[in-house]
């Protein structure tokens, strides 16, 4: 449990810095002006579990670390991505027998990422795709790839087999792991 809040607490901070740092650099966007409090909130919720049960708080470096890709669309893909390893993260947290209050956070957590956050990324994405007709970001550059094409579909086949590989790997270390 101890090393699945770290992580978790972590990967929020992470969450908290890309989201500001989007809001920072396009705006206050949607969904990213409305997640953004959402995983301050998940980051508090853990740290107070982290608190309860003695566990100590990773270093959060994430502030002026992060690297954003260059368009909105960009964004908007990796958070997709992020949002579908953050659930199987969770999902694998949930495996571990740990106390009640432990599994009812990381299920909240989990829920909020596959069920609310999953989806508004999905639908930012779709938004920025449709103005973008494919190709090239908001200052008109073509997306970095040598051929003119967007990241987007390359973002999402990456999200796709994290999650694959995520499963592989459980399947080779056994479904449930004592923690």
């Amino acid at each position: 449990m101890a090393q699945a809040l770290r992580i978790g607490l972590y990967d929020e901070w992470h969450a908290l810095a890309v989201y500001e740092a989007v809001i920072h650099r396009f705006g206050p966007v949607r969904p990213f002006s409305n997640i953004v409090h959402s995983e301050a909130a998940h980051a508090g919720a853990l740290s107070r579990l982290c608190r309860r049960y003695g566990v100590p708080e990773p270093v959060n470096d994430w502030p002026g670390k992060v690297r954003l890709p260059t368009t909105l669309a960009e964004c908007c893909a990796a958070g997709v991505a992020d949002e579908i390893e953050n659930v199987a993260m969770y999902d694998n947290f949930l495996s571990y027998p740990m106390p009640a209050d432990a599994v009812a956070v990381f299920r909240e957590l989990k829920t909020a990422s596959g069920e609310r956050h999953l989806p508004a990324f999905q639908r930012c994405l779709a938004r920025q795709g449709s103005r973008q007709g494919g190709a090239g970001g908001r200052s008109g550059r073509a997306g970095g790839l040598a051929g003119g094409g967007s990241h987007v579909p390359v973002m999402l086949a990456l999200a796709g087999a994290v999650v694959l590989g995520l499963g592989a790997l459980r399947a080779l270390t056994g479904q449930r792991r004592r923690a």
